[in-house]
């Protein structure tokens, strides 16, 4: 039922309301000072519920919600002991992530970790409970933001016991459960550390959030969150491995342009097979990488060949980058790296305008660090 809710609810977020940068900004500061992490992260949930600006949907996910959080308190509160041995291997660090490539983690993060997945056991040790209780205590209708807060803490609550770390090691600082995650851990004597994996922009999905340590790409990332009231984190700038190519030479390059996508439309593809006409025109070679979660591949073969796709499935991003001498993306992280590899990195200002535009608005950090747009490319 978890993973069912789970699954419906990143549907439902990633339809949400477009708001404008002053739209969140009002928003964000309409909302007193957080006293605690309880009330940091009840911010951030309303925050998000802003920016889905679906009442009805909110309110269905709040029912379904509640009739879960029953089922777990029946299971894990009432009338049942557990007993997990601890695993003393001498791991000081645990980092909650999905995949096995620790390529995020800052270098001075990476030695001495396990690897442990987001979904597995729950345990509930008694400063769960007590934390569980207060939520519903103080927010006893917003049955969704304590049942995801619940499931959360019971996984930190099994690794706590199961690891014995000193530090947990996240990527969530979009989550609303981060702040009341950060005071259970701190309150455990155990550090809570954050680490970017992605670009960022304004976007208040991400306000409010507290870790004891946020490492971040840039010194750009630390001025962005404190605009999102997120100030209280310790911020440490470090770019991990995935920021940057090991090698870029002139040798492995094989194309002149690789695209990189994301959610797109008949709009944008109808636009982009147009550049690339032009380009073919120039006597460019060229690349289509759809995202691996967000783009339409059915779509996306309607207007391009398969011979013409670069599958991410068969192609890792960063063997991706070395073999092309541009990168060209609307917003993308992989731009930001593609920079630092020293791969020509191009803004699409061309499928999108209006979202081009909004990005100025978002603060998006390739506006300042590259002066290449694809409009430029394609009238020379």
């Amino acid at each position: 039922m978890i993973n069912i809710l789970r699954r419906v609810n990143s549907s439902i977020a990633s339809n949400g309301k477009k708001r404008t940068k002053n739209e969140q900004h009002a928003y964000l500061w309409s909302m007193g000072s957080p006293v605690d992490d309880y009330e940091r992260s009840f911010n951030q949930y309303k925050c998000q519920n802003y920016l889905l600006g679906k009442s009805l949907i909110i309110l269905v996910r709040n029912i379904a919600s509640f009739v879960i959080l029953v089922f777990l308190w029946l299971r894990h509160f009432i009338g049942r002991e557990y007993s997990f041995e601890s695993l003393k291997t001498g791991n000081k660090s645990v980092f909650l992530y999905e995949s096995t490539n620790i390529d995020i983690l800052p270098c001075s993060l990476s030695h001495n970790v396990d690897i442990v997945g987001l979904n597995g056991p729950l345990f509930f040790d008694e400063k769960c409970r007590d934390i569980i209780k207060n939520l519903w205590k103080r927010y006893p209708f917003s049955y969704f933001f304590i049942l995801k807060n619940a499931i959360k803490i019971g996984r930190y609550g099994y690794v706590k016991l199961h690891y014995a770390p000193d530090r947990i090691i996240s990527s969530c600082e979009y989550s609303f459960t981060s702040s009341v995650l950060t005071c259970y851990c701190e309150e455990s004597g155990i550090q809570h550390i954050n680490v970017m994996h992605g670009e960022k922009l304004f976007n208040i999905r991400d306000a409010f959030c507290r870790f004891s340590t946020f490492y971040v790409w840039d010194e750009h990332y630390i001025s962005l969150f404190n605009k999102l009231r997120a100030s209280e984190s310790v911020f440490i700038v470090e770019q991990p491995p995935a920021a940057c190519l090991e090698n870029n030479r002139t040798e492995c390059k094989k194309r002149d342009y690789t695209f990189y996508l994301a959610v797109e439309t008949e709009t944008t593809l109808r636009r982009l097979q147009e550049v690339t006409r032009v380009l073919e025109e120039q006597g460019k070679t060229f690349l289509i990488r759809p995202h691996p979660r967000y783009t339409d591949m059915a779509m996306l073969k309607s207007y391009f060949s398969c011979a013409a796709i670069e599958m991410p499935q068969s192609v890792g991003i960063k063997e991706s980058l070395q073999e092309t001498r541009h990168a060209v993306a609307r917003f993308s992280t992989v731009l930001y790296q593609a920079y630092n590899s020293g791969v020509v990195a191009v803004i699409d200002d061309v499928t999108d305008p209006l979202r081009y535009e909004a990005l100025k608005e978002e603060e998006y950090i390739m506006l300042q660090k590259t002066d290449f747009r694809l409009s430029q490319i394609i009238v020379q």
